[in-house]
């Protein structure tokens, strides 16, 4: 049995569907790739910075709120500063994370690496999925 790997790769990060005060309608927002960072005295909140794909209103989702700056280490604080690509992807293409500040998710479009097409025999497949991410199996199965 010939053992097949296709890999999800998704071609943006997870939008949100909002309403925009500008637009006065609601849009899409996606991340601008950047985190807020606000100190009071030993409080930190920190947010994760999003716009509207029309107006380019901006809007933060809330990731920490009134945390002691003393719980978090100094390399993680750091990654916020400098706005990690690797924590703003988790973020970003959390779907559980997103869904729980109660949003409507617009999930992205996705590519399949791998060894396509129709195959006239059994099968072992392996779908590699590294994001927080949760497409449905039949349109995987359908694209590939």
């Amino acid at each position: 049995m010939k053992r097949i790997v296709w890999e999800i790769q998704p071609l943006s990060t997870i939008k949100i569907n909002r309403y925009c005060k500008k637009c006065k309608k609601k849009t899409y927002y996606h991340s601008t790739n950047a985190f807020r960072i606000n100190a009071q005295k030993k409080q930190l909140d920190i947010w994760l910075i999003y716009q509207c794909q029309e107006c380019k209103n901006r809007w933060n989702i809330e990731i920490m709120s009134r945390v002691n700056c003393n719980l978090l280490s100094k390399e993680k604080l750091d990654q916020y500063h400098r706005n990690d690509r690797e924590l703003i992807t988790y973020y970003t293409m959390n779907q559980e994370f997103l869904k729980n500040k109660k949003r409507v998710l617009k999930l992205p479009e996705y590519d399949i690496n791998g060894e396509l097409g129709l195959f006239d025999t059994y099968y072992q497949l392996k779908i590699i999925n590294s994001y927080q991410i949760s497409y449905p199996i039949l349109n995987i199965l359908k694209k590939g």
